[in-house]
């Protein structure tokens, strides 16, 4: 199981330091709370797991390294397995960790990029556009 780091609970505090794992997958929520407008750089550093990445669709970003075995795919929103299992869980009233849309850009006409820099082992990248 990935574990989550979300800007809903760090804050623009994920930011200050590099996301680190040895074995096991990276969830990014950046979707979940208002981002700063201003340049911001993220790391990432893992071994053996995937990456996810929730990103806002008004957010714009690069990516500088990826990882050693595997691929990098950016989605417009989640893909159908994901969006089916989303809607079988809202029907249960199973809470989601990750929600459906990205919170709205509070700040317009203030542009917000993120410098993704990833060290990846083994396991793709996935960046979600919500």
């Amino acid at each position: 199981m990935a574990k989550l780091h979300s800007i809903a609970t760090k804050g623009m505090a994920i930011f200050d330091r590099r996301i680190e794992s040895l074995i096991g997958g990276v969830e990014i929520d950046l979707v979940s709370a208002p981002i700063a407008p201003g340049t911001h750089r993220l790391e990432i550093d893992t071994n053996i797991g995937g990456i996810e990445i929730y990103l806002p669709k008004y957010v714009k970003y690069t990516i500088e390294g990826g990882s050693v075995i595997g691929g990098e795919d950016v989605h417009d929103g989640f893909p159908f397995w994901e969006r089916v299992g989303r809607k079988i869980a809202a029907f249960a009233r199973m809470p989601s960790k990750i929600p459906d849309q990205a919170i709205a850009n509070p700040t317009p006409d203030e542009p917000i990029s993120i410098h993704l820099v990833i060290d990846g082992g083994i396991g793709g990248v996935d960046i979600y556009r919500l």
